[in-house]
């Protein structure tokens, strides 16, 4: 038997199909077409007809490079751009201040509660309770809440570890406004424009970040609201300057009906003010001891925002958007001087 060796044959090149090819050199004589056209610096050099391999190597290398460095600093400008601080833009001088409604002023006690009334909070909300226990417990609960405030609740510690489920039947929000201070408990002697009002009737309850707190001015609550459908100048205005050209009020310490329980029953004896725009919360009240006769300053300077300021995130803007209002770019309207707020407090 005879064995006889037969190669494999070569596999021949395959070829591109024919749509390919056309496809291919339609794209190179449009390229061609456009190079001869076009006023981008390099790019005709790069695809003219009569160029060499050599000197297109040489310009796509430098196109590249100026089309990479062009991007680069466009990432530069729009990161600065965006990074950049709000404009402020002076809107006007002259404006008059009586058309600017007064602020909001917002007056807390920094003691809550009127211990006073611990006795009758008891019987209403503890009618039935005779277990000594409870009664601890239910007067140590209501201690934390007389100088705490929103973000800080470190006078909640004390509870840790208790028993506090025993109380879970009770609403402390109910219990926390029966025995915040009421207005003729707190104000007295208030003044508007030297005419004298009973502080009752235009100081309303508000909710803040000090708890519930006497608020003048304000629109935030029903009673506000009722105001200024009785009263169309509701939130009042004033053009004057100067001491006793706005609000006076004198503030009602009485350290003898504070929480008996506090730590230093000296240190925090006085009030916090906040003066604000309507539907506004302060951040930084200002501390006024007691004993004290102060008077505030209030530069009437507004602020106006630009819709635009949309496109800015929100941390970068310090503000949310709702559903009623507008976070707007600032612009001021820089004012005269504006009134002082004459505050006197007494034990």
């Amino acid at each position: 038997m005879t064995l006889v060796y037969f190669p494999t044959p070569k596999q021949q090149p395959k070829q591109r199909s024919r749509p390919a090819i056309l496809v291919a050199q339609s794209a190179w004589q449009l390229a061609l077409r456009f190079g001869k056209r076009t006023t981008i610096h390099g790019l005709d050099r790069l695809l003219s007809a009569r160029a060499s391999r050599w000197e297109r190597f040489v310009w796509l290398c430098t196109f590249v490079s100026a089309f990479l460095g062009a991007v680069y600093v466009c990432l530069i400008l729009s990161a600065r751009y965006n990074a950049a601080h709000f404009q402020t833009v002076v809107d006007s001088t002259r404006y008059p201040v009586y058309r600017i409604p007064f602020p909001v002023i917002t007056i807390c006690n920094r003691n809550r509660l009127n211990w006073q009334r611990l006795t009758e909070a008891k019987s209403m909300f503890m009618a039935n309770v005779t277990d000594s226990a409870q009664l601890s417990l239910f007067e140590r609960i209501v201690g934390s809440y007389d100088d705490a405030y929103f973000g800080h609740f470190q006078s909640f510690e004390q509870l840790r570890n208790q028993p506090t489920e025993m109380m879970n039947y009770i609403n402390f929000s109910q219990v926390v406004d029966f025995m915040t201070w009421r207005c003729d408990e707190l104000l007295a002697d208030c003044l508007w424009r030297h005419y004298a009002y009973n502080c009752c009737e235009i100081f309303f309850k508000r909710r803040s970040k000090n708890g519930l707190c006497w608020a003048f001015n304000s629109l935030e609550t029903e009673e506000g609201r009722r105001m200024q459908l009785l009263d169309p100048m509701w939130p009042w205005r004033t053009g004057s300057a100067g001491p006793m050209s706005a609000l006076s009020a004198r503030v009602l310490i009485q350290s003898s009906k504070h929480w008996p329980g506090s730590k230093d029953k000296n240190a925090m004896k006085g009030i916090d003010v906040m003066v604000t725009e309507p539907f506004v919360w302060h951040n930084n009240p200002f501390y006024i001891p007691a004993n004290t006769e102060t008077t505030l300053e209030i530069e009437p300077i507004i602020y106006f925002y630009d819709n635009d300021t949309r496109g800015v995130r929100s941390d970068q803007r310090q503000c949310v958007f709702d559903l009623w209002w507008n976070c707007r770019t600032v612009s001021w309207l820089l004012l005269n001087k504006w009134h002082g707020v004459g505050l006197l407090f007494v034990y």
